[in-house]
């Protein structure tokens, strides 16, 4: 079963120190809201493999067996 992003919208610059995230990585915030927790894993696994590296997950029961996720994600930007 495909999950689709609520939303995805780039980091705020202000926020890279709260997370740790280095100037010269591209971040994002992105969200979902009611799915399963093996959709979270497989979400992680993902981005893992699409060379994003993960700096927070908040993970909230929503309704019986789902929940809301928000993933901070990020990855190194090459620049020549």
């Amino acid at each position: 079963m495909s999950v689709e992003a609520v939303s995805k919208k780039p980091l705020d610059l202000e926020k890279y120190s709260d997370y740790g995230i280095p100037q010269e990585y591209m971040a994002f915030e992105v969200k979902f809201i009611n799915i399963t927790q093996e959709q979270c894993d497989d979400l992680e696994a993902q981005y893992h493999l699409k060379g994003y590296k993960i700096f927070h997950v908040d993970i909230n029961r929503s309704i019986s067996n789902l929940f809301d996720y928000k993933i901070i994600i990020a990855k190194l930007e090459m620049i020549f």
